[in-house]
Formats: C-alpha cells, structure tokens, sequence
C-alpha cells in the first residue's frame, strides 16, 4: 500500500484525520507514526463510523411507526458516540 497513489475513501481519511486528498500512501506514513495507544483509538473510531455509514443505509422509510422511532432512537445514541469518538481522536491524534 505504501506505494499506491490512490485516493482513501472519506471514511478512512476521517478516521486518520488526514485531508480527503489522501492517498494510500498517507495513510501508511500516518499508521506508521502512531502509537499502540493511538492505533487503539483509530481502531474503536474506525469501527464507530463504519457502523454510521451501516446505519444510514438502513433508513427504513417504509417502516412502521414503532420502526421509524426505534430507528431514530438508534441514529441519535450513533451521532452521539460519533461526536465522543472524533473528539477522542482529536485528542488522541489531533
């Protein structure tokens, strides 16, 4: 991957805290210069946004009433632990 020019998808530049202009390469300078403690965060945050994106995919407009509220329910404690884990990366790779 070191040596590949292609551009990271969003999720990956976020969670690394890299521009959108990313490359594969950024990203393996960015991996390589964190700490395990780092790496931690990294992973746990990667795991929280990759479950947002699952998230909004499974928007259940046709859904029941009890659906539709279940669902809401579900995405606010989502954008919550979203806004804890960036802050959390913030702090942990600024």
């Amino acid at each position: 991957m070191k040596t590949r020019p292609d551009r990271l998808p969003p999720l990956y530049a976020d969670v690394f805290a890299l521009p959108h202009s990313a490359t594969c390469s950024d990203l393996v300078d960015r991996i390589l210069s964190l700490s395990q403690e780092q790496v931690a965060v990294v992973s746990y945050a990667f795991q929280i946004f990759r479950y947002y994106e699952q998230i909004l995919r499974a928007n259940p407009s046709d859904g029941s009433p009890q659906q539709k509220a279940a669902y809401e329910s579900q995405m606010e404690r989502v954008r919550l632990s979203v806004a804890r884990t960036k802050a959390a990366l913030a702090e942990s790779i600024g």
